[in-house]
């Protein structure tokens, strides 16, 4: 597969596995700047992937999660943290796997922000948000992305 479908293929994934973070969220339109640097800042790894992988595989074995789907006030980290705190099935997925709500929120971001950009072609400038650290390691890291288990997108039970 050549590596630009992988590339996609990987934010594919990412999308499916955050169906809770509405697109207008995923393309920081809307954010506030402090949540946008806050995304911009941070730094894919491969520990935060590895927890992330494993938040992910325990949110998939989740059935109709009541309340994460819901069109609530996502116009901020905050408010995103607070819906998926306000799930406690969804929080206990996300914290028995070693990460902080708000975190997983963040890497989700930082992952859409900097997955997309690893789309572009070489030479392109790296859009508002990505970094050249993020971009390379998400183009490292293309299978461990592609790996990550999908969950139910929000009012989807075909998956």
């Amino acid at each position: 597969m050549p590596t630009r479908c992988r590339l996609l293929s990987a934010c594919l994934v990412a999308w499916l596995v955050a169906g809770f973070v509405p697109g207008p969220a995923i393309g920081q339109d809307g954010l506030s700047a402090a949540d946008t640097r806050e995304i911009g800042a941070y730094v894919l790894t491969e520990s935060a992937l590895s927890k992330y992988t494993l938040a992910a595989g325990n949110l998939s074995k989740l059935d109709n999660i009541p309340g994460l789907c819901a069109d609530d006030d996502t116009t901020s980290l905050a408010a995103m943290v607070k819906r998926v705190d306000g799930v406690a099935a969804a929080r206990s997925a996300i914290t028995s796997a070693g990460m902080a709500t708000r975190e997983f929120v963040v890497f989700t971001l930082a992952m859409f922000t900097n997955g997309f950009a690893a789309l572009a072609p070489q030479g392109t400038p790296l859009p508002p948000g990505a970094s050249k650290a993020n971009v390379d390691f998400f183009r490292a890291h293309v299978a461990a992305f592609e790996a990550i288990p999908k969950s139910k997108d929000c009012g989807d039970d075909e998956r």
